[in-house]
């Protein structure tokens, strides 16, 4: 029996099954994405061809919910590009996004089990990655606790992983941590909010021991009339490789304003610190970059993912200043202009060991959204980015003079199939 008939007939037992307790809701989610591409994450060279390609998101959500005390969900999906995988093939490409436990013995306190969504603050640090169609989860014991009044809470989070069922400790072949465990605590006041937050990652070396990176710090929001502000400190340390210790750290800052009802402004900068040049060479020194892990990389570093995606580190450190501008037409359309610039925090040699230019360019990223129901909205996106010298030379392609844009248009639809209870 394939993976994709197993789903089915799971899903068919739980709507048939009529008299079972609790409450039930089965919803899907069909994310077909159109995209043209001329310079998404890399830059075009003078030979290079613009590239159309369709993804797909299809997904299965099964919700269960036996009482207040213990829940359960089920997330199966399928991604793929179109015309990758030939149609009258009869191997499903199915895999599991979330499938969790949840217990509550008491109302202050969550025990939640299994494959889950782990998403702290703004997503800077902890965040699902929804942009790409598989998203992110994690394989993780999360355990809760909140106050009666839900104005302060605890999350401590550990996760261990193997690639296979072993008997005494073997090589983790995994792409994914080895190990990781968290520790979020907030704070809620009317009109802010405040959260500490600690993440242990470690990495496993070929002779199996493992290596730590600690990330550590405050994220603080505050609200006065139609004007806020938010801003974190994040620090690493611990262990990059065998030899080499990080001290690292990314701050940021953003200004939000409401000018009315239906038009806001933000001006924000974010400053993750890098590798001087003269140290790249030298292995005995720490690794100052930020990895910014799990962060919301396409929301915060532009949607044209020229930095930290995809492996693509940026050893330099990374400056973005952007502006952003929301204005809502009416009650269905929404539309979005951001502005950034970056540039690499610390300088940058070229090969005879003259200095360059720290800037790296603009990028100018336009969105439209069409919410035409509660299950259909409509997202399309026009970016740009004017690449510099010194953007050619960290990317190692591309001519700044050729024009990098990228286009995107996604349908999304989240129908509910089933509702029971």
């Amino acid at each position: 029996m394939s993976v994709y008939q197993r789903c089915l007939l799971i899903m068919a037992g739980f709507i048939f099954s009529y008299d079972v307790y609790g409450q039930l809701s089965i919803e899907a989610q069909f994310r077909p994405r159109f995209e043209f591409r001329n310079g998404y994450t890399t830059l075009p060279g003078e030979s290079d061809k613009p590239a159309f390609l369709t993804s797909q998101r299809t997904r299965l959500n099964i919700d269960y919910k036996y009482d207040n005390n213990i829940s359960a969900y089920l997330s199966a999906q399928d991604v793929r590009i179109w015309g990758e995988s030939e149609p009258l093939e009869r191997d499903a490409d199915l895999n599991i996004y979330q499938a969790w436990l949840r217990f509550a013995p008491s109302s202050n306190v969550t025990l939640k089990l299994g494959r889950q969504e782990i998403v702290y603050d703004n997503s800077k640090l902890m965040a699902i990655a929804d942009w790409r169609q598989q998203g992110r989860t994690h394989d993780a014991a999360l355990f809760q606790f909140q106050s009666n009044d839900s104005t302060w809470s605890a999350d401590v989070a550990i996760a261990i992983n193997q690639d296979r069922e072993v008997f005494f400790r073997d090589l983790y072949d995994g792409r994914n941590y080895k190990n990781l465990h968290l520790v979020h605590l907030n704070k809620k006041y009317a009109t802010s909010n405040f959260s500490l937050i600690l993440l242990n990652i470690g990495q496993q070396l070929a002779d199996t021991s493992v290596i730590y990176t600690q990330t550590f710090g405050l994220y603080a929001k505050k609200a006065i009339g139609d004007f806020s502000i938010n801003g974190h400190y994040y620090h690493q340390t611990g262990k990059r490789t065998e030899i080499t210790n990080v001290n690292a750290y990314w701050v940021a800052a953003e200004a939000n304003y409401s000018v009315n009802e239906t038009m806001r402004l933000a001006l924000g900068a974010d400053l993750l610190s890098g590798i001087p040049t003269q140290d790249l060479s030298n292995p005995n020194a720490d690794s100052e970059n930020f990895v910014p892990l799990f962060a919301l990389r396409h929301r915060y570093f532009g949607v044209q993912d020229m930095f930290y995606f995809n492996g693509f580190d940026v050893p330099a450190g990374l400056r973005d200043f952007y502006v952003r501008v929301v204005k809502q037409i009416n009650d269905k359309s929404t539309i979005r202009l951001d502005t950034h610039s970056f540039s690499t925090f610390t300088s940058l040699e070229d090969g005879s060991g003259g200095g360059m230019d720290k800037n790296l360019g603009l990028e100018f990223d336009l969105f439209y959204t069409y919410r035409y129901n509660r299950y259909l909205s409509i997202h399309g996106g026009y970016t740009q980015f004017l690449a510099t010298d010194t953007m050619v030379a960290l990317k190692q392609r591309g001519e700044k003079n050729e024009l990098a844009n990228f286009f995107y248009l996604t349908f999304d639809f989240k129908p509910c199939l089933f509702h029971k209870g």
